[in-house]
């Protein structure tokens, strides 16, 4: 069975901490709070779902999808749309576009 990929936008830990900083707490250890802030933001229109892809080092990170699909090459070719100006102010300052392989 050949492999999925996720083209979207990742919640980019490094700049969320960076933007809010890390407090992690009881409830919380990961820190994970800003990521359902960032979504919740999202207008629910402006992407197909929220997926979680594979970084470089195997580690899981939250995708907002735009488009899935088997062929990467192809993924990477196409534009990324801006169907919203919200996911466009967040894609400046807290997600990372790219293509990343599906984790399920």
């Amino acid at each position: 069975m050949s492999q999925n990929f996720l083209k979207g936008f990742e919640i980019d830990r490094a700049k969320l901490e960076e933007k809010f900083g890390y407090y992690p707490t009881i409830e919380d250890p990961q820190n994970m709070r800003y990521d359902k802030r960032i979504i919740g933001l999202l207008p629910r229109t402006s992407y197909k779902y929220i997926g979680a892809g594979l970084e470089e080092d195997d580690d899981v990170c939250l995708v907002v999808v735009m488009a899935d699909g088997r062929d990467k090459e192809e993924l990477e070719k196409m534009d990324m749309p801006f169907c919203e100006k919200m996911l466009a102010q967040a894609a400046k300052s807290v997600l990372t576009p790219g293509v990343w392989p599906s984790w399920d």
